[in-house]
């Protein structure tokens, strides 16, 4: 049953008598003085039973808790513990000085997990967008700048071997209280003992350097994890124990599907060149990838994006995989961020990972305005398609040459093509096209070729270039994330890492808007007292909707 928080404040309370001794700014006096506007027990009766039951640990204090443990990027055991001996989080929660923690950590975690079931993981963030609302930090029309940022995973990421080890380990351990067994009885029964040791690599002495000894040990492995499954697949199993046993099952056939293919030459199992698309990279968190920030870097886990309004609240927070690219979120996070504040978005800012055609036409056709620097062309040292002049209006282009052709069609896209007759007599051809003789340069534009052009002209207006200049504050935003140690997921899985994200962006919020608060406040009281210091212990109440 739902519980809720006394409403009546206990004279006992730390924050009465040691409340002073917090600086003003300081995170901890404003959950104290205002957490009861972030955190408020109504915001979640639908997570809980109305009418019978055990009360729960009001969920305002348990929000609370949750945002002081994002803060100081502690774990449940040691937020209990700082709860329980630490004077300034007694007084962010109102416990008196000499009272331990209500709360334990079990608590705490299952009610994270209540918030991801019941889809509440966000209510502290929006809180925290309507609190710097109220505060008068947001326009009535937004301008959101837009960008994303690694996740490191939790999971460890591992090579073939090891994941058909882990797949076939993983597969066991489900299925062993599934049948009634142990899991050693399990294992040494089907004679797969070997995939419990600290890696089947390890376990086994193979030959590396050996190819036919990598492949027999890799076909070992193939073999073990096509017999269980067939194992698996005949037994009577009931519901629930089968639902989780199809989990582990799905997941192990996926561990051999992408990694392996069958040799033409003997019919046996060998490794697959090259890598699968959306490849799973780990047991533990199969829902990691392997994201690129660049052609050079590339990062395990998750990646967060991020939409910022131009005084820096963050106002949508999303995370999806490492591998998605970053503009296929970008119109998604703005109507995200249009829910959050009730506010229009018709203008967003963004570095050229969002500056392709298709976005900008996605955008387009919503009556928006994206201005986003432009994808860079690369053609190996070679003309790019700046290099020639292209008319759209006649459906031409003249290539640095001076040789002109028209326009062929495509279904997604136009294509220019020059003869070879005229590239291989041309004195420019080894500075516009590497292929033989036979055949002539070829350009290939996307169908949004005309919005590039508008973009490319957009961007040579001073005052565009200006503004784009303030998408610096997404970057801010981000690194205020990243001081609060969002960097590093502590959990499996996208669902979680989505509440950690938001959590994260929540906190940020709130110390975003204290801290201008209180410079607010300091002002006010400079012009009304401009001889007189400003008291180091200056209280928030009466400032924070008036300023």
């Amino acid at each position: 049953m739902l519980g809720r928080a006394k409403r009546q404040r206990s004279l006992f309370e730390a924050g009465h008598r040691q409340g002073h001794l917090l600086p003003v700014g300081s995170f901890y006096r404003f959950l104290n003085e205002r957490g009861d506007e972030v955190a408020m027990d109504e915001d979640y009766t639908s997570c809980y039973c109305l009418e019978n039951g055990r009360p729960s640990h009001p969920p305002s204090f348990m929000v609370k808790l949750m945002l002081l443990q994002s803060h100081d990027d502690v774990s449940e055991r040691e937020a209990i513990d700082r709860a329980t001996f630490d004077l300034r989080w007694k007084i962010a929660l109102g416990l008196a000085a000499e009272e331990p923690c209500p709360a334990s950590r079990s608590a705490l975690q299952l009610f994270r997990v209540r918030l991801i079931l019941h889809e509440k993981e966000a209510q502290p963030f929006l809180r925290s967008i309507q609190t710097c609302v109220e505060a008068g930090f947001l326009a009535k029309e937004l301008l959101v700048a837009i960008d994303s940022s690694p996740l490191y995973g939790r999971g460890a990421m591992k090579d073939t071997y090891n994941l058909l080890g882990d797949g076939i380990a993983q597969l066991l351990r489900v299925l062993a209280p599934a049948v009634g067994s142990t899991l050693e009885a399990l294992a040494v029964d089907l004679g797969l003992s070997r995939y419990f040791g600290s890696s089947i690599k390890a376990s086994e002495s193979v030959d590396w350097l050996d190819p036919d000894a990598r492949r027999a040990f890799l076909q070992g492995l193939v073999r073990d994890g096509e017999r269980l499954l067939a194992h698996t697949a005949v037994l009577d199993l009931s519901p629930d124990a089968r639902t989780a046993v199809d989990s582990a099952t799905d997941l192990l056939r996926k561990l051999i599907a992408q990694d392996i293919v069958t040799d033409d030459s003997d019919g046996k199992p060998a490794l697959k060149r090259g890598l699968t698309p959306d490849r799973t990279i780990s047991v533990a968190d199969p829902e990691m990838r392997v994201g690129h920030k660049s052609q050079s870097q590339s990062f395990k886990g998750f990646k967060a994006h991020l939409v910022a309004e131009s005084e820096g609240v963050i106002v949508a927070a999303d995370v999806t995989s490492a591998n998605m690219q970053d503009h296929q979120a970008a119109l998604d996070l703005v109507h995200q961020a249009e829910r959050n504040t009730q506010r229009a978005a018709p203008t967003a800012l963004a570095d050229g990972a969002y500056g392709s055609g298709a976005t900008r036409s996605a955008f387009e056709q919503e009556a928006r305005t994206l201005i986003a620097k432009l994808p860079r062309d690369h053609n190996r040292g070679l003309f790019t398609k700046h290099d020639f002049r292209v008319d759209l209006s006649n459906r031409t282009a003249t290539c640095p040459a001076g040789h002109t052709v028209q326009m062929r069609d495509r279904r997604t896209e136009n294509i220019f093509m020059w003869p070879a007759a005229t590239c291989a007599s041309c004195p420019l051809r080894s500075r516009c096209t590497s292929r033989d003789a036979t055949r002539g340069r070829e350009l290939t534009l996307t169908l949004h070729e005309e919005l590039l052009q508008r973009a490319r002209a957009q961007l040579a207006q001073p005052e565009v270039r200006s503004l784009l200049r303030r998408r610096v504050v997404v970057e801010h935003a981000i690194a205020r994330l990243m001081n609060l140690g969002a960097r590093k997921l502590p959990f499996f899985g996208k669902a979680k890492a989505r509440f950690f994200l938001l959590q994260k962006a929540a906190v940020a919020n709130l110390k975003l808007g204290v801290g201008r608060l209180h410079l607010r406040a300091v002002a006010f009281l400079a012009r009304l007292l401009p001889r007189s210091p400003v008291p180091e212990t200056l209280p928030y109440a009466g400032f924070w909707p008036a300023l």
